[in-house]
C-alpha cells in the first residue's frame, strides 16, 4: 500500500529582489553583467556629471542621450537625479548594452563600457510533496517556476542537496526529486533562488507506516466475516431442513389420524 502525503503549507518566505532590479553605471571600470526580472521594473544608474554627457546604446541603436530634450523612449524613462527606468521588462530585453562617455567640451570619447543584460523570470513559491514507496523508503519532491533556479533541501538544519536545475525554453518548472529513508522525521525546508529573486517552502516530513500489519489485521477480519457468515448460512439451512421434517411429521400424523376418522365411520 503506498501512503502519499502533499504539503504546500508555507511556513516561511524569504526573498532576494521582488520588484524593481538595478544596474548600476556610475562608476565604469570595465565590461558588466546586470540582471534584470521579467516584467519588473529596471534602473540604469548613469553617470550625472555636467562635465560629462552620456550615450547609451542597445545593439547600436540609442536608448538614451544625455544632452537630448527626449526624457520619455518607448518603454524607458529618465530622472534628473541620473535614473533611467525600464518601465516593464520584457525578454527582449536581454541584449547587449553599450554605455559611451564623451567630455562635455571636447566630444571626445572617454570611455566605452559593454553591459550585458539578462532578463530572467523570477522564482515561484516551491510545492515540496512526500510519497511513501514503502516503510523504508520515501520519495521527497520540490519544485518551483522561474529561470535558472537553484535548490537546496535541507532536513533539520542538515543540508541534503544543493543543485541548479538547467533546463530548455520549452520547460517551465524545475524539479529535485530524493529518496530518503522512509523512517525519517523532521522539518524539511526547500529553499529556491536565482538571480533576482529567493523563495522557500517548509514542511514537516512524516515518517512512513508499515502498512504490513494493517494488511494483515484487514485480513484477519475479513476472514472472521466470512466464517461468521458461513456459519449463519449453515445454521440457516439447517433451521431450514428441520422446519421441513417437522412439517412432514406433522402432515404425516394428520394423514393417520384421518384414516382412523374414516374406519371409525366405516365400522
Amino acid at each position: 500500500m503506498m501512503l502519499i502525503y502533499l504539503l504546500i503549507t508555507v511556513l516561511g518566505t524569504s526573498a532576494l529582489a521582488k520588484g524593481p532590479t538595478e544596474c548600476n553605471l556610475t562608476n565604469p571600470s570595465e565590461d558588466q553583467h546586470c540582471f534584470g526580472a521579467l516584467v519588473e521594473p529596471l534602473f540604469f544608474y548613469l553617470l550625472t556629471s555636467e562635465k560629462e554627457k552620456i550615450l547609451l546604446k542597445r545593439n547600436e541603436a540609442t536608448v538614451f542621450k544625455s544632452d537630448s530634450n527626449a526624457k520619455h523612449k518607448n518603454n524607458y524613462e529618465y530622472f534628473n537625479n541620473g535614473t533611467l527606468k525600464v518601465d516593464k521588462t520584457t525578454k527582449n530585453d536581454s541584449e547587449i548594452y553599450q554605455l559611451e562617455v564623451y567630455s562635455s567640451s571636447s566630444g571626445i570619447l572617454q570611455r566605452k563600457i559593454k553591459l550585458r543584460l539578462y532578463i530572467i523570470a523570477p522564482v515561484s513559491q516551491p510545492a515540496v510533496s512526500q510519497t511513501c514507496l514503502s516503510p523504508q523508503q520515501m520519495s521527497v519532491n520540490c519544485s518551483a517556476k522561474g529561470d535558472d533556479v537553484e535548490f537546496t533541501l535541507a532536513l533539520d538544519e542538515n543540508l541534503l542537496i544543493q543543485t541548479k536545475v538547467e533546463h530548455g525554453e520549452n520547460q517551465s518548472v524545475s524539479n529535485v526529486i530524493l529518496t530518503l529513508h522512509g523512517q525519517l522525521e523532521g522539518n524539511l525546508v526547500c529553499k529556491v533562488w536565482n538571480k533576482v529573486s529567493s523563495e522557500q517552502t517548509d514542511i514537516h516530513l512524516i515518517s512512513c507506516k508499515d502498512t504490513s500489519d494493517v494488511t494483515v489485521a484487514v485480513t484477519a477480519v475479513i476472514c472472521v466475516l466470512l466464517l461468521l457468515l458461513a456459519l449463519f448460512l449453515g445454521f440457516k439451512a439447517f433451521i431450514k431442513r428441520r422446519s421441513r421434517a417437522s412439517l412432514r411429521e406433522v402432515s404425516a400424523d394428520v394423514v393417520y389420524a384421518d384414516v382412523r376418522v374414516r374406519r371409525t365411520a366405516f365400522k
